[in-house]
């Protein structure tokens, strides 16, 4: 374990921080034990990378990481499938085929048992029509969904086109936001919902989309990444960490002051 250590020291924060892309403030404090500058998945995560990268064995500091870490709340892991996919209304067609089937059998045991023709028909009549009816009131009430969505459909235009005309007359300008998408090359990053201040974070490569609805705070390891925000691509360029502020389809870099001010005190 101290050989793995002083691999990691020899080998210096800068080129770590270049075959990794971890920043090279997270790299000082894990080859030299300063937990207190990270948190428990932060910790966990660039042992992994760190292992993986050199071939290294750090089990002996992951320990030492988890028992300082061992008494702090671990940050709920990041969520995936953040795009919301809406649900269409699907038609019972179930039922129709239950009923045939219903009466399919009950027309075989009746045509199988000894009764007398005269005695099947009345019977096997009655429980037709019965079925008949069952499908045509269940054709009513499907009917009657569609009427509905149908109004409904007029209403939410009706609704819309006064809602553009009002903004029309108040010559107020309407934007509609466009996916959040960021794309780069592997990268930690760390985001955090301003409404309820929930953290999440996780390295990834390639693309990475979060809720347009929501405000975020970002941090990322390095800015070798492209945010396209509203339709429109960003680039920020920094040495170190690069944080940032999404909301209303507008994205702005802050330092890290500014960014702890709008964290509640906190730098993540």
């Amino acid at each position: 374990m101290e050989e793995a250590c002083q691999r990691l020291q020899e080998l210096g924060a800068q080129k770590i921080h270049e075959d990794t892309h971890i920043s090279r403030m997270h790299i000082q404090a894990v080859i030299h034990e300063s937990f207190d500058d990270l948190n428990r998945v932060q910790f966990l995560g660039f042992i992994s990378i760190l292992e993986r990268e050199y071939s290294l064995d750090l089990s002996t500091l992951k320990s030492k990481g988890l028992l300082f870490f061992e008494e702090t709340t671990p940050i709920t892991s990041a969520e995936k499938g953040v795009f919301i996919l809406s649900q269409q209304d699907k038609k019972p067609t179930a039922i129709y085929i239950g009923l045939a089937v219903i009466i399919v059998i009950i027309v075989a045991y009746f045509s199988l048992s000894g009764f007398a023709e005269d005695e099947v028909k009345p019977v096997e009549n009655q429980l037709i029509t019965k079925a008949k009816e069952s499908i045509e009131a269940t054709q009513v009430v499907d009917s009657n969904l569609s009427d509905a969505n149908a109004s409904r459909s007029d209403i939410n235009s009706t609704t819309d086109a006064e809602i553009t005309s009002s903004l029309e007359l108040d010559k107020q300008e309407v934007k509609e936001l466009k996916p959040f998408i960021i794309k780069g090359k592997k990268v930690w990053i760390g985001y955090i919902n301003v409404s309820n201040y929930k953290k999440y974070q996780e390295t990834f490569k390639g693309e990475i989309s979060l809720k347009r609805d929501k405000e975020w705070l970002l941090i990322l390891g390095h800015s070798h990444v492209k945010f396209y925000v509203n339709g429109e691509v960003k680039t920020f360029s920094t040495n170190g960490n690069l944080y940032l502020h999404y909301k209303d389809g507008e994205i702005e870099q802050l330092t890290l002051s500014e960014f702890k001010k709008l964290n509640r005190g906190r730098k993540w």
